[in-house]
């Protein structure tokens, strides 16, 4: 793998697949990637506890989402579970509002868009993030596939 151009974000595919490839050979992940997307650089690796076995995992320097209520300031690295929209990015949803809701709950402030971790609607599909007067929370009692998960790596 070689190195990232210096500007401390994963810009593009190539960039994106390199970080993958460094987090392997510092042992931090031991991914085989052997379902492995070199295109766009995301991994299918059958994600535990869900039941669509697409989702997969995408490091990317932007958020890129649907949802203009993020609180992102400037461009950071995210990693990205969800599902392919065609050939491209992973922009479909693959985990339900209540499993993101969960995680979020769990690990950082319960707020689908603000804090560490963020979630979305999936590409044409609405009903993880819904709006209470000026407060955003989960629809967490909607099961359908329905989140797009992404974590902050970086500030």
């Amino acid at each position: 793998a070689k190195a990232g151009n210096g500007d401390n974000l994963v810009d593009d595919n190539y960039e994106s697949l390199d970080a993958w490839l460094h987090m392997f050979e510092a042992k931090i992940t031991y991914a085989e990637f052997n379902n492995f997307n070199l295109t766009y650089a995301k991994i299918y690796d059958n994600m535990k506890n869900s039941s669509n076995i697409l989702c997969g995992y995408q490091i990317i320097g932007d958020s890129k989402l649907n949802n203009i209520y993020y609180d992102l300031g400037n461009k950071k690295n995210y990693l990205r579970l969800a599902v392919d929209k065609g050939f491209g990015n992973l922009t479909k949803s693959c985990l339900t509002s209540e499993q993101v809701y969960f995680l979020d709950k769990k690990l950082d402030d319960g707020l689908p868009v603000k804090g560490k971790l963020l979630a979305d609607d999936g590409y044409n599909i609405k009903g993880c993030v819904c709006k209470n007067n000026d407060k955003y929370y989960y629809c967490a009692l909607n099961n359908d596939k329905t989140c797009i998960l992404q974590y902050l790596i970086n500030k």
